[in-house]
């Protein structure tokens, strides 16, 4: 998926805990993002002050 080139170059990860794998955002702004089945996963920058 593109999120575009503001997140470019960035890792995100699942806030909600419900996918362990962090996604690594190329240059162009693209990522492979994983959702398991019948779940919600809400994705933050890694470096997010939130961070938990």
């Amino acid at each position: 998926m593109n999120v575009g080139k503001n997140l470019a170059n960035s890792i995100l990860y699942d806030c909600t805990g419900n996918v362990k794998e962090t996604v690594y955002v190329d240059n162009e702004g693209n990522g492979i993002f994983y959702v398991n089945g019948g779940s919600v996963s809400v994705w933050i920058k890694k470096d997010n002050m939130y961070n938990l």
